[in-house]
């Protein structure tokens, strides 16, 4: 029982409940963090898609290597 010193055994269930609830709060807040891009990586990805579009166009003979060069050089001043 309590005793008349704190809360015995219903105050250690309080504590658990508390820690619990925290954990599951990081937990969610993590989950969040790791499926959401941060840093260059979120904004590289116009950048690279674009590269890509570029790459196809060459390889199927739609632009000349000189405009594939050209163009690639600017999307490289353009993500800087």
């Amino acid at each position: 029982m309590m005793g008349g010193y704190g809360f015995g055994m219903m105050g250690f269930y309080w504590f658990l409940s508390v820690l619990m609830l925290l954990a599951a709060i990081v937990l969610v807040i993590w989950v969040i963090l790791r499926m959401k891009p941060f840093g260059s990586h979120g904004q590289h990805e116009p950048y690279d898609r674009a590269v890509e579009v570029l790459r196809e166009r060459y390889a199927r003979g739609e632009i000349s290597r000189e405009e594939y060069l050209e163009r690639l050089e600017d999307l490289r001043k353009l993500s800087d």
